[in-house]
């Protein structure tokens, strides 16, 4: 049976890689984010909470490479909320709902995967530790799913 691979983020790297190499085209919950490993054990230890309005700031607004943060994990989104003239909008909570549905959305969508298929989760940037707090969470929110771990380290 194939595994379904699915990023565990850092960065958009890994997502980027996965589906350049692998063809699958589907969107999952850490795709796109700049999610350290406390963020992602964080998420996953909570049961993918919706993300709270009140956390959530702006950073670098008048660079490109802006971004929105979540307090609560650390995680970054910079690809997730409106850009004017490739600089994130001000009002940028002014997409606070469709943002949330879209993270609900991806959070059914990875626990439905991760129940009815094999995967294969790759994770980058990610200490000894914390690989240990990551497996041990996972099998525990997801009892009997079928799953297997990479992770990338830098060369």
């Amino acid at each position: 049976m194939i595994r379904k691979l699915i990023s565990l983020g850092e960065g958009c790297d890994v997502a980027y890689q996965l589906r350049q190499h692998s063809g699958d085209n589907i969107a999952h919950y850490f795709d796109w984010l700049s999610t350290p490993a406390e963020g992602l054990l964080h998420v996953i230890r909570h049961d993918f909470p919706r993300y709270a309005r009140e956390n959530l700031s702006l950073h670098n607004a008048d660079d490109p490479k802006g971004y929105v943060a979540d307090a609560a994990t650390c995680i970054h989104f910079h690809h997730h909320f409106p850009r004017r003239a490739r600089l994130l909008s001000k009002d940028f909570l002014s997409a606070y709902e469709s943002f949330a549905e879209k993270f609900e959305f991806l959070a059914a969508r990875f626990r439905e995967t991760v129940r009815t298929h094999p995967v294969c989760f790759v994770r980058s940037a990610i200490s000894r530790t914390q690989v240990i707090q990551l497996e041990e969470g996972m099998r525990g929110v997801f009892r009997g799913a079928h799953m297997r771990f990479i992770y990338v380290v830098p060369v």
